[in-house]
């Protein structure tokens, strides 16, 4: 696995209970993965959700249906994100973003922006990264345009050709699958764990020999 970080000013909290320990902060992050081969970088997981995302310029520029039409074969495993998770995927990932979204639109940091491109796809020579989601029946666009000086964040953006049986170059299709919420473990607190282990394993055997 090809692993690319990307920290996030938002914190999860993640509860591990471990011989009646502890609980633990942790910083939510997004890791880079392949999809049909070693090194392809197709997929990204979201560690704070365990949710696993296809790279957008997999279904760029293809219609709502026909990527429907291809869940069962081509997209095996994939299926359609709904927007409650695209939208908290939005609000994550491109948090600087104003929280009103006129018109389905914001300024948004362009690092933020640009992180956002490349890790779930560039769908537009490389400056765009959108696609569309299903809220109340009705096909919205969502995602980051690199700008200079500028840089944009969508969500619940409309648009007229907005159809289930329309394709729009430059947009693709939030797709999602369960993945393995992977958390990155401190060397003091793995080190911490792992003589935690230790000692119990130790009075267990004591207690035994006892007996």
């Amino acid at each position: 696995m090809n692993d690319k970080f990307l920290s996030l000013k938002k914190t999860i909290t993640t509860g591990f209970l471990l011989a009646g320990l502890s609980v633990f902060s942790v910083q939510a992050s997004f890791i880079e993965s392949d999809w049909k081969e070693a090194g392809d970088n197709l997929t990204t997981l979201d560690t704070s959700t365990g949710l696993e995302w296809l790279d957008l310029s997999q279904t760029n520029a293809r219609s709502y249906n026909w990527v429907e039409q291809y869940l069962p074969t081509t997209f095996e495993t994939w299926r359609f994100a709904t927007w409650q998770e695209v939208e908290a995927l939005i609000d994550t990932a491109l948090p600087s973003a104003t929280d009103d979204y006129y018109r389905g639109s914001a300024d948004v940091d362009t690092v933020e922006a640009e992180a956002f491109i490349d890790l779930f796809g560039a769908t537009y020579f490389g400056y765009k990264s959108k696609g569309f989601y299903k809220k109340s029946g009705y096909l919205y666009m969502a995602g980051a345009t690199k700008g200079n000086p500028t840089s944009t964040a969508f969500k619940m953006s409309p648009g007229s050709s907005y159809l289930p049986q329309n394709s729009v170059t430059g947009i693709g299709h939030f797709l999602v699958r369960d993945g393995n919420s992977q958390i990155e473990v401190s060397e003091p607190m793995t080190l911490g764990l792992l003589g935690l282990g230790i000692i119990g394993f130790v009075f267990r055997s004591r207690q035994r020999q006892r007996r």
